[in-house]
């Protein structure tokens, strides 16, 4: 682990508790607005925490940005849309290239990862992600089928369709 600040360390911490805006990690840490975002940055810039939009909490008409604990062996997409579904798509495959077979998730809340397959916590992510799973891909299947980007961008297109139907959301 990365040599941290006490404020870093007090707010990743804090995080595995559950996961906070900045506002509540300043009130909760006392801890001035610049500490904890430069604390932030770092946890981020090291894989330590992931940030989504909270789409319930709003400040100054924008949505509030929700900080964890990111999940070991995953690589965030950022928010999947169906405008964003060829680009996500693309860095999907590029991601596949590199490792052989992933898993692709999107939560509830449109936020994409992938899960590495060869990485120690490959089993703890599809545990803990399983509701939010899009599918399994390799690069070259047992069953010979090639990878098809346009493949995922419709799995992704149909997942997203789940969420907003408010079905299957996990």
């Amino acid at each position: 682990m990365i040599s941290m600040s006490p404020a870093a360390s007090r707010i990743y911490a804090a995080l595995q508790r559950e996961s906070m805006t900045v506002e509540a990690m300043m009130k909760e840490l006392a801890l001035g607005d610049s500490v904890v975002r430069r604390a932030l940055n770092l946890l981020k810039s090291e894989g330590l925490v992931k940030s989504v939009r909270n789409r319930v909490k709003y400040q100054n008409g924008r949505p509030t940005q929700l900080f964890s604990i990111a999940t070991a062996g995953m690589v965030e997409l950022g928010e999947v849309t169906l405008a964003s579904v060829g680009s996500a798509s693309r860095r999907v495959a590029e991601i596949l290239r590199d490792h052989g077979e992933v898993a692709v998730f999107i939560g509830c809340n449109g936020e994409g990862a992938v899960a590495l397959h060869h990485h120690a916590e490959y089993g703890t992510a599809m545990d803990r992600h399983i509701d939010s799973l899009v599918g399994t891909y390799r690069s070259s299947p047992a069953n010979g089928t090639k990878f098809s980007v346009d493949r995922l961008a419709v799995d992704m297109r149909s997942r997203l369709g789940e969420i907003m139907r408010g079905g299957y959301v996990g």
